[in-house]
């Protein structure tokens, strides 16, 4: 499932934030992040149910640590507005 985040976030990356540095190029974008994709979506289907749900529910375990990590420093998406002085 790792991987399959990692495909959807290069994906969003490129799509929503050009202003960020990318020393590398993807080759055949987004074909290669397409096959990518299906075939970890591939692997994870024929791990079998119980393979699926122990995925999932670590992720949502993951995401759940990271917004209470995030909310404790104050991180994204917690952060407060910055003032700006004029």
């Amino acid at each position: 499932m790792q991987f399959m985040a990692q495909v959807v976030a290069v994906t969003l990356i490129r799509r929503f934030r050009p202003d960020i540095h990318r020393p590398f190029q993807m080759w055949f974008y987004p074909v290669t992040s397409i096959i990518a994709f299906a075939g970890w979506g591939f692997i994870l289907a024929a791990s079998g149910l119980k393979f699926i749900l122990w995925g999932l529910a670590l992720t949502a375990f993951g995401i759940c640590a990271y917004l209470l990590r995030a909310h404790t420093h104050q991180e994204w998406p917690f952060e407060r507005e910055q003032m700006v002085a004029r």
